[in-house]
């Protein structure tokens, strides 16, 4: 790594101003410059964030592992999953209309039953999604709360 060396500087600068017959070389405003650059870089950042969000959104839609080849429904389904130990996990998956309880290690898999036949609170939950409140108005309720708080500031 070289150190800065004010003799190589003024030496420099003195052949510089010779070349221009003894005047000082003009310094470009840096301000003026600035806010072009920080705008070019805003938009490419904001461009960047935007192609990695279609593609997670992609990725998503198209998984084969997810939903299937070419995106159409895959008949496989994880319900619920519970660890006892790492690489060790017991797993309630349904297979069209038939719900398995599967033991997983990391060496094998083993089917422990059959319970399609039992009810079970987490499939009673899954069919009715209707009814539970999404994201989408939490962010309402907090957008009124907000309002709310700062009318009476």
């Amino acid at each position: 790594m070289r150190k800065f060396s004010p003799l190589l500087a003024l030496c420099f600068w003195s052949s510089a101003s010779a070349q221009h017959g003894g005047e000082p070389i003009p310094v470009p405003s840096v301000s003026d410059d600035l806010l072009p650059i920080i705008l070019k870089l805003a938009v490419a950042v904001i461009v960047i964030v935007a192609l990695i969000y279609l593609t997670m959104l992609f990725i998503r839609k198209f998984s084969l592992g997810r939903a299937g080849i070419l995106g159409g429904k895959g008949s496989l389904e994880i319900i619920e999953r519970s660890y006892f130990a790492p690489k060790k996990f017991v797993c309630l998956m349904r297979v069209g209309t038939k719900v398995f309880l599967v033991g997983v290690s990391d060496s094998n898999i083993n089917l422990v039953a059959d319970v399609s036949d039992q009810e079970f609170p987490v499939l009673s939950k899954r069919k009715s999604k209707e009814k539970t409140p999404g994201f989408k108005s939490y962010l309402q309720q907090a957008r009124t709360h907000f309002s709310t708080m700062l009318s009476k500031v």
